[in-house]
């Protein structure tokens, strides 16, 4: 199916009153796979070493930002030692299935990784408690209720793509603020377009683009690009401790069917297709 043939098909599938539970039962939406415990095991493992290769502080806390699919870094966290864990996401979109867990949590004993007792459990809010974590479910205003200063580690995989534009640096000005001095950040970036993995998405007006019906569709990303995004988390008073970048051969849509400005960025801004940036607080 070709990239206007996948819009079309969303755009009028989102515009359905169903429930996101349902999308992803018949496979139309899917917010990752983290109800795989291998696959959510290795996204914890990876920002765990880029943020703290030397390891994590005792009794650390940690703030994921967009979990998707399931809860599962509350059980992976925990069991490694985190006093206090906030799961944040822009609705209630992780499973609630205590079943699932439970064979998560088995699966992580199995494999030599400490997981919480949660074989008691008889509802999500059973498992949170006793992972000391909390689901919320709010985005942006979930994210200004954390105290200040409160989290020694924040990672999002996936995620800061499909930030609103017109919230990004509001979102990563509270990233800034929740995050303590000595605290460190990691996010891996998508900045492909989410239909066929090119730069399909470019080829919109801002004011289309960013207009209700495509920023609800499921398949919207800010179109920010790599520099753009480290200005801005610069902006809202990060240092960039570390960063990397994933590319292209050659750009996977033509310039001249981008729209302006996209048409005229430099060509290595084009060629990135995936980052990873390491944050620390900036001086004050």
């Amino acid at each position: 199916m070709h990239w206007p043939v996948k819009i079309a098909a969303k755009l009028a599938l989102s515009r359905l009153p169903f429930d996101y539970r349902v999308w992803r039962k018949i496979g139309f939406f899917r917010l990752g796979e983290m109800e795989n415990t291998a696959y959510a095991l290795k996204i914890f493992r990876l920002h765990e070493q880029e943020c703290w290769p030397e390891g994590l502080p005792p009794d650390f806390t940690a703030l994921e930002l967009g979990c998707g699919d399931s809860v599962a870094s509350a059980l992976i966290a925990a069991g490694r030692g985190a006093r206090k864990i906030w799961l944040i996401d822009t609705g209630p979109y992780a499973s609630r299935n205590v079943v699932l867990y439970k064979k998560m949590a088995q699966e992580l004993k199995a494999g030599g990784v400490p997981a919480p007792d949660i074989s008691q459990a008889g509802s999500l809010e059973d498992i949170m408690n006793i992972c000391r974590a909390e689901y919320v479910t709010r985005g942006l205003e979930s994210l200004r209720a954390l105290p200040s200063d409160s989290v020694d580690f924040v990672w999002s995989h996936s995620v800061l793509e499909h930030v609103r534009k017109r919230e990004f640096l509001k979102t990563m000005k509270e990233l800034r603020r929740v995050l303590k001095k000595t605290g460190r950040a990691s996010h891996n970036v998508n900045l492909q377009d989410h239909l066929c993995y090119a730069l399909n998405n470019l080829r919109f007006s801002e004011a289309l683009w960013e207009s209700e019906c495509f920023a609800g569709a499921g398949f919207y990303t800010n179109r920010l690009r790599y520099r753009q995004m480290l200005d801005l988390m610069c902006q809202a008073g990060f240092s960039v401790l570390s960063e990397d970048s994933g590319r292209w051969d050659k750009i996977p849509t033509p310039r001249e069917r981008m729209a302006a400005p996209f048409r005229n960025l430099p060509e290595d801004e084009l060629l990135i297709r995936t980052c990873h940036i390491v944050l620390t607080p900036g001086k004050d």
